[in-house]
């Protein structure tokens, strides 16, 4: 658990989302991707997830974790807005990323909201 000024979070969960966008990252190389809209999708959100997750890391804070939260559902949704659905490799990638992601912002949103209220 970390603790910084009133704030406490659990790192390994900010950790996990570092490893989990950098996967995302990297899945159109892996063989979970196709090519344009989709692999630049992947490379993006991977991108962004993981570069919060290392903010989230060094300063704990609400608008971080809500990002890497709407970028969850956003790969939830994606492959349905983006037309990849048939693609089971991308899709299952941005389905477990998603979920995984946003369910780990969550849970450290709703930690700092408990410790701002202390």
């Amino acid at each position: 658990m970390k603790k910084t000024s009133n704030t406490m979070t659990e790192s390994w969960i900010d950790w996990t989302n570092l490893v989990l966008g950098t996967l995302l990252l990297v899945s159109p190389w892996l063989g979970f991707g196709g090519s344009g809209a989709v692999a630049a999708n992947a490379v993006v959100c991977g991108f962004v997830i993981a570069c919060i997750a290392g903010v989230a890391l060094a300063k704990p804070s609400p608008g971080a974790e809500k990002t890497n939260a709407w970028l969850g559902v956003w790969l939830l949704v994606a492959p349905w807005i983006l037309g990849f659905s048939g693609n089971a490799g991308a899709t299952w990638a941005s389905l477990l990323v998603g979920f995984s992601v946003a369910c780990f912002a969550g849970i450290q949103i709703t930690r700092l909201g408990r410790s701002a209220r202390r």
